[in-house]
């Protein structure tokens, strides 16, 4: 993007502890210290899943998420922090 640069990094894993429950985490790095993307800092962010199946097309999962940021970049740019949460039911065909 011109001379602007942006990069990140992200890990994550996974423990099934049998066929219908599992749980993931992840953990991700965003560095914008240029503006590139619109934020002119770096973001961190981690991720908690607790997923059950409900048959073999379908699951139910819940997500929390916390970020956090160099720059007050959250809640119209006066804070830090965020944390979100989440219950999503998923099918697949």
């Amino acid at each position: 993007e011109g001379e602007a640069n942006w990069y990140g990094a992200a890990l994550m894993a996974e423990y099934r502890f049998n066929s219908a429950f599992r749980l993931a985490g992840r953990a991700e790095r965003f560095y914008d210290l240029s503006g590139a993307r619109g934020i002119n800092t770096h973001v961190t962010e981690g991720t908690l899943t607790a997923a059950l199946a409900a048959g073999s097309n379908a699951e139910v999962r819940a997500e929390v998420r916390g970020d956090t940021a160099a720059a007050p970049v959250f809640v119209d740019g006066t804070s830090h922090r965020q944390a979100t949460a989440q219950v999503a039911f998923l099918a697949w065909f």
